[in-house]
């Protein structure tokens, strides 16, 4: 055979052979893919697979998203932004009671914390707060008829007549217990039983004396700590016309309220 022929058939045989090869991996391919589960990629690069793309992509929580989507009532909302407060002055409290309005026309409005979500508990109803209305709490002065704005919990309930039902801790009232409006006494803007106490001060209301306080809670405004002159005895209770600084509604609006506070709740009362 000459050279010329024989460099021609090596030629030809290194061809033959080196699709030979290629075919092989496409058939092993071929049938790799086949054996691939169904909607899966596969690669022989040293690139990020699909799968783990997917799982770097950060997942919202179910948790996350119900954050998320809440939705508060728009009117609550509005009146935590007038008063200069949010959400967060909320958070330990599942009941609240807001007092809003103006001219003289005000109304009660109750809230119950259910599901991450503030809903109102009931319908409006009408409302009395003092004869000038509210101010805020560094404006507040004794006996300047005047109902605190803010935020406040309320402490324990009392009245003349017995306990019609709440869950809060509830006191009689009868003749010799009083509430010093005194500002310079010790006991200034505190309930005192005329038993216990002697008589050290100026001034003070004697509870057993007024029909509205048949039934009533103390709003925890200059209690802790007290003030001196800055307010005292701001309750909610019964009444049907403007009050001294309290807030105030119908007897049957008051005994319902009162039914419904529950200390494990925290409930707290927003004026404004």
């Amino acid at each position: 055979m000459s050279k010329r022929k024989l460099i021609i058939s090596l030629v030809v045989i290194g061809v033959v052979a080196i699709f030979s090869v290629i075919g092989t991996v496409s058939g092993v391919l071929f049938i790799k893919g086949l054996n691939t589960p169904e909607g899966t990629t596969t690669t022989i690069s040293n690139e990020t697979t699909n799968e783990q793309v997917v799982n770097a992509v950060p997942k919202t929580t179910e948790a996350e998203a119900t954050t998320t989507d809440i939705t508060q009532p728009e009117e609550l909302t509005q009146m935590l932004e007038k008063t200069g407060y949010d959400y967060d002055d909320l958070k330990d409290a599942r009941q609240l009671l807001v007092v809003t309005g103006g001219n003289g026309d005000y109304y009660l409005q109750r809230y119950e914390y259910i599901d991450g979500v503030w809903q109102s508990a009931g319908v409006k109803s009408k409302a009395f707060v003092g004869k000038n209305g509210t101010v805020s709490p560094d404006k507040k002065l004794e006996g300047d008829y005047f109902s605190p704005q803010g935020l406040y919990d309320f402490g324990f309930a009392f009245g003349k007549n017995k306990n019609p039902g709440t869950k809060m801790e509830y006191r009689d009232v009868y003749e010799g217990v009083y509430w010093v409006d005194d500002p310079k006494s010790e006991l200034y803007n505190q309930w005192v039983d005329g038993k216990d106490k002697e008589i050290s001060w100026a001034s003070a209301e004697k509870l057993w004396t007024y029909d509205e306080y048949i039934y009533g809670a103390v709003i925890e405004y200059n209690t802790d700590p007290v003030v001196e002159n800055k307010g005292s005895a701001i309750f909610l209770h019964v009444g049907y016309k403007y009050t001294a600084g309290c807030v105030a509604s119908d007897e049957a609006t008051i005994v319902s309220i009162l039914k419904w506070l529950n200390p494990k709740d925290n409930p707290k009362i927003l004026i404004y």
